[in-house]
């Protein structure tokens, strides 16, 4: 095989190194701590916005279109229908 054969060889069929293997890794890592990270984010700013939610008052309340419930509980009034 001539020098030329085998570099057309090497650049068509890419040989697996531990680098590149390594460079896989920490980009699936970071896609699943990123994902983590959007998923805690979302959770922390519903429970901030429910809290805020249940300082106000029941007027306010309804002019937001949501009613508190017997039990304090706070529901959109869009869920009547």
């Amino acid at each position: 095989m001539s020098n030329f054969h085998a570099t057309a060889y090497a650049s068509d069929h890419q040989i697996p190194s531990a680098f590149g293997t390594a460079v896989e890794v920490a980009a699936t890592l970071r896609a699943t701590i990123r994902a983590f990270a959007m998923l805690m984010i979302a959770a922390i700013q519903q429970r901030f916005m429910e809290r805020r939610l249940t300082l106000l008052s029941d007027h306010m309340l309804r002019d937001l279109r949501y009613e508190r419930d017997w039990d304090g509980s706070i529901r959109s009034l869009r869920d009547r229908c």
